[in-house]
């Protein structure tokens, strides 16, 4: 039996930075006791046009040993601020490598997903047409718009709710019923702010890691997710 898990690297701070420019707000370089930092409060995103960021996530396929067998890297243009609230892909390609460390193969386009637009809503994307122009076989194209609708909810749902260095708790034992997949449940979703960092002379988030290696486990732009199968052990990142 293969488990299966996935670390995630996001070019351009897309999460939080974007969080970040959509505010409107910067923060200014200080150096103040970690102990005092604070996140801006009652804030709210703001599209003032489109906004095109470049996706790369990688998906690894482990068996019970958790030795990596097989790599999935998905990568894709994808833009938001669109007219009524939508967002649209481009370019989006996927390449294959065996085990953990041989050479990804050359990148396939997927031709399906040239211009894929829709609402940016996450719940209308679990509803059994959303999909209806992509394979049946199309699992890593459909999880990657799961996963980044998964990410702008985290970034911009829980901003409040962060603390630096505190693990919190979004939610436990549910259940997501993914169209064409099956039925995951995420046993407990762990978010966690770890930090600043300096860019343009201004104080930003820190990006952290990107989680690659590590399963189950992402870090973007300061905000890192945990999402944990029962007893503990990592799950498929934004479906379990």
């Amino acid at each position: 039996m293969l488990n299966r898990t996935q670390s995630v690297s996001v070019v351009g701070s897309l999460v939080l930075g974007a969080v970040f420019g959509l505010f409107g707000q910067s923060l200014l370089a200080q150096s103040l006791p970690a102990q005092t930092w604070n996140l801006p409060q009652g804030t709210a995103v703001k599209d003032n046009g489109p906004r095109t960021y470049r996706f790369s996530v990688d998906y690894n396929t482990a068996n019970t040993k958790g030795e990596i067998m097989r790599r999935q890297r998905l990568t894709g243009e994808y833009t938001r601020g669109l007219a009524g609230g939508e967002v649209m892909w481009k370019n989006v390609a996927q390449a294959e490598a065996d085990g953990a460390t041989a050479p990804f193969a050359a990148a396939q386009k997927r031709d399906f997903m040239e211009g894929f637009r829709y609402r940016n809503d996450l719940p209308s994307t679990l509803n059994p047409e959303f999909f209806k122009g992509f394979p049946p076989t199309a699992v890593f194209e459909r999880n990657l718009v799961w996963d980044t609708g998964m990410i702008e909810v985290f970034g911009q749902g829980s901003f409040e709710r962060l603390k630096l260095n505190e693990p919190y708790h979004l939610a436990s034992n549910h259940d997501v019923n993914m169209p064409d997949v099956g039925i995951f449940r995420n046993h407990d979703v762990v978010l966690e702010w770890i930090g600043y960092s300096q860019r343009n002379g201004r104080t930003d988030h820190d990006r952290g890691e990107s989680g690659r290696g590590r399963p189950g486990t992402a870090a973007y732009a300061g905000l890192r997710a945990i999402l944990r199968q029962r007893d503990g052990r990592p799950g498929h990142l934004g479906h379990g």
